[in-house]
């Protein structure tokens, strides 16, 4: 069985650079922040590497904060494919943990499909996302908060070790082999 590498969405190194050049000249007026942040993952070439913490490494010399993660979850709606993979939730968990900041807004309720695994090995922060999320939501999580304004998928908060996550919708499976932390489902 091969493994999937959940960065193969980004491997081009320049994340689709004309259809996102494109799409930001058409699409939503970003602040010069934003288009700066992105164009800086672009010359990084951090869709070259195969894990989350190369993710890191490589983006510390980008400096940004919640305001560019909140509209890059927007940006990676366009993106979004027919399936849902780890790969934009594995992505926002590196740009996260680098950000400057404690919390950020993820947007997810144009998505036509759910983002998996936000909140992966997560350690401080917090995350609240504005809409809905897929599996593995806050996956070997060890502290930080998630609240998430709509349903989740199956594996909530599987290994968790700590932190917090509230779910304002319904979830599905929650807390497979969790040994520490909270999880809150408000609805079903």
């Amino acid at each position: 069985m091969v493994k999937k590498n959940p960065y193969d969405r980004f491997k081009d190194g320049k994340l689709e650079d004309k259809k996102i050049k494109e799409y930001v000249k058409k699409g939503p007026k970003y602040d010069e922040n934003v288009v700066r942040f992105i164009e800086n993952i672009y010359d990084a070439n951090v869709g070259m590497v195969t894990n989350s913490p190369n993710v890191v490494k490589r983006l510390r010399n980008i400096k940004y904060g919640p305001n560019e993660v909140e509209e890059f979850s927007r940006w990676l709606e366009y993106r979004n494919n027919d399936k849902s993979d780890w790969s934009a939730g594995r992505y926002l968990e590196a740009l996260i943990k680098n950000m400057d900041g404690e919390e950020v807004t993820i947007h997810t309720k144009e998505y036509s499909n759910e983002i998996d695994a936000i909140g992966h090995h997560m350690g401080s922060k917090s995350i609240v996302v504005d809409g809905d999320v897929g599996d593995h939501l806050g996956h070997r999580m060890y502290n930080g908060r998630i609240s998430v304004f709509g349903d989740a998928g199956d594996h909530i908060g599987s290994d968790m070790k700590g932190g917090e996550i509230t779910i304002h919708g319904n979830a599905k499976g929650v807390g497979v082999r969790m040994s520490g932390g909270k999880i809150t489902i408000k609805g079903n």
